[in-house]
């Protein structure tokens, strides 16, 4: 079951500001009723949204259209998200001071920079792991510092020397009862990305910013665009809608200060077209980011990739970012989409069985939507 109506739904509230249009649309879908709540509620790509959820549905909606057992449910994951955003940033505090203190220059990433940047609240975007950049040349620093800390290395460090970032660091957090995960990084993207893009252009612009009550950075627009876009595209969309909300947000807060110039040159510099693409597409698309579309005409992507591959490629991916609950069929899909030579070889050996999968689900799509085959 595709459950589109659900889906549409939580898109549609996955945003910071709702235009009369979207609010209009949310209230048909509330009214027209039928609504499989259990779905929503038990998806595990929509979580990290609850906050977003929680927020403009209590604007929107009323019992005779939301069932207070649901507003309840997102009360409940908001308190959660609340309070461990406490204990996160407390110990994000530390960590910055830590830095500071050994002269470390240090740039946050993902959803501890977000949260107060461009959500402007670090209620509507929970992080998960301490996600940090630092400079190549003080990995080493860092490192010691995240164990005088009480953290520990949570793989072998053999198998991240050609990583784009050091092994992960775990300790028990005892308020929250879990292990908070710190990760530090050199550069935003894994080989073969890694060697392609320049480290030392994603501090150029790097903006000042008050976090946990200290001074940090955080990237520029453009290079937060490129990092976020290549993110998803190399998790596979696994992470889903949420990853999408963050391009989306981004897009937004930053609106016309952004330079889409910068961003296009940058990408195409990198060989990162196909990776930039896709997410800035679909984010457009499904969550009405104001991308402009001579940005889009203007990034590189594959060349063996014809008009046909991208168009259905493209399509694929939006019907499964966020309906597929099985995720290893969904990352062999999404692996499967980039199967012409030059991205095969990027992305990794994949089994023959999983291209079979691909092959059935491509042929399928290629009939419904009327596209010429690919052979």
């Amino acid at each position: 079951m595709r459950k589109r109506r659900e889906k549409q739904l939580v898109i549609y509230c996955a945003r910071t500001h709702m235009d009369q249009e979207i609010t209009c649309e949310v209230r048909r879908i509330l009214e027209d009723g039928n609504l499989d709540w259990d779905y929503i509620m038990g998806n595990p790509s929509f979580y990290r949204i609850s906050p977003l959820l929680l927020r403009n549905l209590k604007e929107i909606a009323d019992e005779n259209t939301v069932p207070r057992s649901v507003m309840d449910m997102l009360a409940a994951r908001y308190a959660y998200i609340f309070y461990r955003n406490m204990q996160i940033y407390d110990i994000l505090r530390e960590v910055l001071e830590r830095f500071r203190d050994e002269g470390i220059p240090v740039i946050l990433l993902k959803g501890v920079a977000l949260g107060e940047t461009v959500y402007s609240d670090i209620d509507l975007r929970p992080p998960g792991d301490i996600d940090l950049l630092v400079k190549k040349t003080d990995l080493q620093n860092a490192a010691e510092i995240i164990l005088e800390m009480g953290y520990n290395p949570a793989d072998p460090v053999e198998q991240y020397r050609n990583h784009h970032h050091i092994p992960p660091y775990v300790k028990l957090d005892e308020k929250l009862d879990e292990s908070i995960f710190i990760e530090i990084h050199h550069n935003i993207a894994p080989e073969p990305l890694m060697s392609r893009i320049r480290a030392e252009e994603l501090w150029e612009g790097a903006k000042t910013v008050n976090i946990a009550g200290i001074d940090a950075l955080v990237l520029c627009p453009e290079n937060l665009i490129l990092h976020l876009c290549v993110h998803l595209s190399s998790d596979c969309f696994i992470a889903g809608i949420g990853n999408l909300v963050d391009i989306s947000e981004s897009v937004r807060n930053y609106d016309e200060s952004i330079d889409w110039d910068c961003v296009v040159t940058r990408s195409n510099e990198f060989g990162l077209g196909s990776f930039t693409y896709y997410p800035l597409s679909l984010a457009k698309d499904m969550m009405g980011a104001e991308v402009p579309a001579s940005a889009l005409e203007r990034l590189k992507l594959d060349p063996e990739l014809r008009p046909s591959m991208v168009k259905l490629l493209w399509i694929v991916i939006k019907r499964n970012l966020s309906t597929n609950h099985d995720l290893r069929f969904h990352t062999s899909l999404c692996r499967g989409l980039f199967s012409t030579p030059i991205i095969r070889r990027e992305i990794g050996n994949v089994r023959p069985a999983l291209f079979h999968a691909f092959d059935r689900a491509f042929q399928r799509c290629v009939q419904k939507n009327n596209l010429p085959g690919v052979p």
